[in-house]
């Protein structure tokens, strides 16, 4: 059974696939890598590339060679850099559609052509995450910007140690069991955990 078969099998309706890490590659090596994971695979595809966690930065060239094949449909871009986005949007035109990856950028990302986002913080806000991108596509900028802004404390906290352990204590505090993470991810501190669930309060979710 082919990889596209056993994943369909299982239920999957699209893939996302981060750039490679630790044995980082050069450009052409990622083009020749998602390259062969598209023709090996008949679902839509979603690039991933975040270099804070890869340490590998896939550049709109590669993405938009990529581009043209007919499963690699989307990018989630989480390089927070605005140039390069800007330069995605543009080379790839309608061939790719991009979201961001990072929740402070996106509504400068939807002005610029962004279709939306794949969000850390809809993990506990999904309400939150949506009515940015749908007052954005309303045309009201101005309740687009006070709702990006809002989200904002929050945000930072969710950061301020590695995902998902922040992530995971905002769903326990919501009264999920979400377990431990696997080692060596670690609970946060009781001092984020503190601060976490007083800015979860002020936004409502607890």
């Amino acid at each position: 059974m082919t990889i596209g078969k056993s994943l369909r099998t299982a239920g999957s309706n699209a893939l996302i696939y981060v750039t490679r890490y630790y044995n980082k590659t050069s450009q052409e090596g990622l083009i020749a890598h998602y390259s062969t994971i598209a023709a090996s695979v008949d679902l839509p595809i979603i690039m991933y590339n975040v270099p804070s966690r890869t340490g590998l930065n896939m550049q709109p060239k590669a993405m938009a060679q990529l581009a043209k094949l007919p499963n690699i449909v989307g990018v989630k871009e989480a390089s927070s850099d605005i140039n390069q986005i800007t330069e995605v949007l543009e080379r790839c035109e309608d061939n790719l559609d991009l979201y961001i990856g990072n929740d402070s950028e996106i509504l400068p990302a939807l002005a610029l052509g962004a279709r939306g986002a794949i969000s850390t913080m809809a993990n506990i806000a999904p309400a939150a995450i949506q009515g940015i991108i749908d007052k954005f596509f309303a045309g009201d900028l101005v309740e687009c910007r006070k709702q990006q802004l809002a989200i904002l404390p929050i945000v930072r906290l969710l950061f301020t140690d590695v995902n998902p352990m922040p992530v995971k204590a905002a769903l326990k505090l919501m009264g999920y069991d979400m377990g431990h993470c696997r080692l060596p991810l670690v609970d946060i501190n009781e001092d984020l955990r503190t601060s976490l669930k007083n800015e979860m309060q002020r936004f409502g979710l607890v």
